[in-house]
């Protein structure tokens, strides 16, 4: 890990922990259509990082009124915080301004032939970079198979793991070696059947190095929204539909990734990632994270959830269950209200900090208090889960609806790109 990747995440994550707000109490956060989170008389005794507070026990799941229990760490964008000295906090800003605006684009060494499709996000965290990056590997997949053009790779980047070597991603392997979002697409690669690998490594360009000499003749870089001295065939933006451009600023002022104006530069697409409702039918039980006998899932209260892993269970079911919501992401507000928009309230969510962990006894408190039958959460937050009670998981469907539009720079891009390369690797002229 370079120096400069060191900086970055100890600012990320200096931001996300509210150590730049100065806050020492503050106004307790609230939560979607329900109380603050730190309202006092419907808390076990012991929870950590505040209350476990929710829907009485005997109310229906569909019904609002839900508060949202935060686990150590965690701060939600509705929370509220005493501001730096302004002077103090734009100085800070211009330093990470400074700071990241040259580092927007990459330097990164692709073989000719090769093509690259960069997905970049906005902001820090919750920009759907990483949703947006599996849909552009599934289109170039199936491209790649109707054309015998070669196989396609998605570069992950291993955030807070600690992979040795360069390797390809398999849904069984450990966390710590390859982290949370690259697990999490090996996981959807393998249940959508996409064709495609899953590279980390412990730098992106021996990742690179990796997969080309693993064949791979398409590329998807996650993360990446530039790369230098040759420009990607295709470079995406993606863009919070809600929120485009977070707060607008950078930190400690806002979560911007860099100046809006470096971040435009360097892409060739702004995409607003949404997801495709035709595709997003409710959640898949699922065995993702430690184990649990689904099998044999029995809660103390004598309800038993009639699942299997692979059972599809559709919005309408979820919204009759006692449901609780599990996040370890940025912006998890967006998932509460994803589920809402379904007819789906959860009795309880925790909210742990963006890539986790997510705390076993929270996850065990909240199952008590709310008798929780199942527990909903994606599949990059399912993987932090430590289920004690063996309650089944059921992991949401998620699938980003591509733009005719981006579609078709998609397919240009795939079947331009290798002779483009060949002609003149530093052909690219930027495409707004």
């Amino acid at each position: 890990m370079d120096a400069s990747f060191g900086i970055r995440r100890w600012l990320s994550d200096a931001l996300e922990r509210g150590r730049f707000s100065g806050a020492s109490g503050g106004a307790p956060s609230r939560a979607p259509g329900g109380p603050p989170s730190g309202a006092s008389g419907r808390a076990p005794s012991g929870a950590p990082g505040g209350a476990l507070s929710g829907a009485p026990d005997d109310a229906p799941s569909g019904a609002p009124g839900d508060a949202l229990v935060d686990a150590p760490g965690n701060t939600p964008s509705g929370a509220s915080r005493r501001p730096f000295a302004d002077a103090s906090a734009r100085a800070l800003e211009r330093m990470w301004q400074a700071w990241s605006a040259p580092r927007v684009v990459r330097s990164l060494h692709v073989p000719d032939g090769v093509v690259t499709i960069a997905v970049g996000g906005a902001t820090l965290g919750g920009s759907g970079k990483t949703p947006l990056a599996i849909a552009c590997a599934e289109v170039a997949a199936a491209a790649a198979a109707e054309s015998g053009a070669g196989k396609v790779a998605l570069i992950g980047h291993a955030y807070r793991a600690h992979p040795r070597t360069a390797r390809v991603v398999a849904p069984g392997d450990a966390l710590d070696t390859v982290g949370d979002e690259a697990l999490a697409c090996a996981h959807i690669f393998a249940a959508q059947g996409i064709r495609a690998d899953v590279i980390v490594a412990p730098t992106r360009q021996r990742a690179i190095d990796f997969a080309v000499a693993q064949g791979a003749k398409v590329l998807v870089l996650d993360g990446v929204a530039q790369t230098a001295p040759r420009r990607a065939d295709l470079a995406l933006l993606a863009l919070d539909l809600e929120s485009p451009w977070g707060r607008g600023a950078c930190p400690p002022r806002g979560d911007l990734k860099a100046p809006m104006g470096a971040l435009r530069a360097a892409c060739d697409t702004m995409v607003m990632v949404a997801p495709d409702p035709a595709r997003c039918r409710g959640a898949i039980c699922s065995a993702v994270g430690p184990p649990h006998s689904v099998d044999s899932v029995e809660s103390r209260h004598g309800n038993r959830p009639d699942l299997r892993p692979g059972d599809l269970v559709p919005f309408e079911q979820l919204a009759r269950m006692k449901v609780g919501l599990v996040t370890a992401l940025a912006r998890p507000e967006r998932i509460v209200r994803f589920l809402q928009a379904h007819g789906v309230f959860p009795r309880t969510a925790i909210h742990a900090s963006d890539h986790g962990p997510v705390s076993a006894r929270t996850l065990t408190l909240a199952a008590e208090a709310h008798r929780i039958e199942v527990w909903v959460a994606t599949y990059k937050c399912a993987i932090h889960l430590r289920n004690p009670a063996s309650i089944p998981v059921c992991v949401l469907e998620h699938h980003v609806a591509l733009p005719p539009s981006l579609r078709h720079e998609l397919h240009a891009a795939l079947l331009a790109g290798a002779r483009a390369h060949m002609d003149d690797p530093a052909r690219r002229v930027v495409r707004r």
